[in-house]
């Protein structure tokens, strides 16, 4: 008798969700590769796309206020040429 391929999630998803200081939460990545974390209650130096640099963390995104329906307002990356 074959055996049934069973998939569980994880017991609390929410434990591999790192917090840091005044960044909020990590919680996607980019399609640049950025990191994404939740929005800031007073961002005033976000650049157009909803980023900036830190000593920390380096260059990483905020998700927009829900009321914008968005994640990241664009895209900050480069694309690779060969």
């Amino acid at each position: 008798m074959a055996r049934k391929k069973s998939y569980r999630p994880f017991p609390d998803a929410r434990a591999f969700v790192h917090t840091l200081d005044l960044s909020g939460r990590h919680c996607a990545y980019a399609l640049d590769g950025y990191a994404v974390f939740t929005t800031l209650a007073a961002a005033s130096d976000l650049d157009r796309c909803g980023g900036h640099n830190s000593d920390l963390l380096g260059y990483h995104y905020h998700a927009a206020p829900a009321a914008e329906n968005l994640v990241v307002r664009c895209l900050a990356g480069e694309i690779a040429r060969q």
